[in-house]
């Protein structure tokens, strides 16, 4: 969904008047993102006994995706290819490790079927 998203002309997204709309897109991208990927990793990491690196993994896997999906803006026309958008791709995807992290204590386990 997000490279779909990211193939998209820019003038061809709709004017919105809200500032920096497009960071809060991919903030919200990237925080499903970091919660698909700590849930994946931490789910099929903890039988093999190191969760801690299963967060770090999560996080490099979405990081490195918003590092590639911005240098993928370079080649379609009208987007660019911003620092800024990696740092918000970051935090989102951390963010959503973190509420993976919150939801599963909540939970009171993994939720494996859920």
């Amino acid at each position: 969904m997000i490279m779909v998203a990211s193939s998209i002309p820019g003038d061809r997204y709709p004017d919105v008047n809200f500032n920096q709309a497009d960071k809060s897109v991919h903030a919200l991208l990237f925080f499903g993102l970091g919660w698909l990927a700590a849930r994946a990793w931490r789910l099929n990491s903890s039988a093999l006994g190191f969760p801690v690196s299963a967060d770090f993994r999560a996080l490099a896997f979405a990081g490195s995706f918003g590092i590639l999906d911005e240098l993928h803006q370079i080649f379609v026309p009208h987007r660019s290819c911003t620092f800024s958008d990696v740092i918000v791709d970051f935090v989102a995807a951390a963010g959503g490790i973190a509420a993976w992290h919150l939801y599963r204590r909540a939970r009171g386990g993994y939720p494996f079927f859920s």
